[in-house]
């Protein structure tokens, strides 16, 4: 939307027309497809939430109104509306039941977050601490034919612990691992929000496939996108390692030699 047009007064009906009804269903949908193609953005920074952005759009086409209409306030909700048909049917999602007006933009803000505007950060952070977390179990899960023990590697030249060193040299095998678990649309958006967050989306919406294995997983095995997904997998891995629950200290943390060791 032009600024100039938002930003004026709006005295009349037709004013107020013609502002919304650059709010077009193709409009949002373009914007929306264009944020999803560019959605895992490794080394960029993370989108704008369009939801966002529209609140603020008609917050301002009200706060310039010099009379009141409700028709402002349809559009808005019927923008949200677009917004999570659009990203449910891009996860293969469902509305499961009836969204009050007032918990729309929260819940579309959310999903939006989640999906799009931090789809990359969310993602990486969940990789990377569920291994953190698993490591012990991953480890003995890896077949004995595919287990990697280099004799030399970077890792044994800076962790101590010799299961950090072994997840570090077998850190693809352990990514064919994860991506092929089974994680539930509840459990995801746990992993990649909170508990409360995930049980405020779990009221409303459903998952009609396998949303992390087809939209999530599939980033790792995908070619255009591998190599770059388990790099950044692996940095963040790392450095929650190194920062050990946030014991920074060399001479605290266990699993960091001291640069005396590495000389």
């Amino acid at each position: 939307m032009n600024d100039n047009m938002m930003y004026q007064s709006i005295d009349t009906d037709r004013e107020l027309y013609t502002i919304l009804s650059n709010f077009s269903e193709d409009s949002i949908e373009n914007n929306i497809n264009e944020a999803l193609q560019y959605k895992f953005r490794p080394f960029n920074n993370r989108m704008p939430n369009l939801p966002y952005i529209f609140k603020l759009q008609f917050q301002g086409i009200v706060d310039h109104m010099s009379f009141r209409d409700d028709s402002v306030y349809e559009k808005e909700l019927e923008v949200y509306n677009i917004i999570l048909n659009k990203l449910c049917s891009s996860y293969s999602l469902q509305i499961g039941t009836g969204i009050p007006d007032e918990q729309l933009y929260t819940l579309v803000y959310i999903l939006y977050q989640i999906l799009v505007s931090e789809y990359t950060e969310r993602s990486l952070n969940f990789y990377s601490n569920y291994i953190a977390m698993n490591k012990d179990q991953l480890l003995a899960a890896i077949p004995a034919d595919k287990r990697v023990d280099k004799k030399i590697s970077y890792g044994k030249k800076v962790y101590n612990d010799p299961s950090i060193v072994a997840l570090y040299d077998n850190f693809e095998t352990i990514m064919e691992m994860v991506a092929s678990l089974d994680i539930g649309f509840i459990k995801l958006m746990e992993f990649l929000s909170d508990p409360n967050t995930a049980a405020f989306i779990g009221t409303y919406i459903v998952d009609t496939g396998d949303i992390y294995k087809n939209y999530f997983a599939n980033y790792l095995y995908d070619e255009m996108n591998r190599t770059s997904m388990i790099t950044s997998i692996k940095l963040n891995f790392l450095e929650i390692i190194k920062n050990n629950m946030n014991i920074t200290s060399v001479d605290n943390n266990p699993y960091i030699k001291g640069q005396e060791e590495l000389k």
